[in-house]
């Protein structure tokens, strides 16, 4: 378990690799049991464009995890389609 008591923001830079890629961040206590709110990180940061990273800063009260104690978080692909892969990189928390 993480408690993020001190922190008020999730970071992390995405790469999609298609077209009007879309996602869902959430977060899960210990047993994946759900917290929080389901939250498009696009709301936080630039349009994806394909090939190109962009960093997506999303506040933990917006996620409903403002000083809880969490697990683990997720980013879900959105976009529908059978098979798809994006990436991941400078993932943290933010005071």
């Amino acid at each position: 378990s993480f408690n993020s008591a001190g922190y008020t923001k999730l970071t992390f830079a995405l790469k999609p690799t298609v077209a009007n890629q879309s996602w869902e961040v959430f977060f899960v206590k210990v047993g994946d049991v759900p917290v929080g709110i389901y939250v498009d990180p696009t709301k936080y940061g630039p349009k994806p464009v394909a090939g190109q990273w962009a960093t997506y800063t999303i506040p933990l009260a917006d996620l409903g995890v403002l000083g809880t104690t969490i697990y683990k978080f997720g980013i879900a692909d959105q976009t529908g389609l059978g098979n798809n892969v994006w990436y991941v990189d400078n993932v943290g928390f933010a005071p």
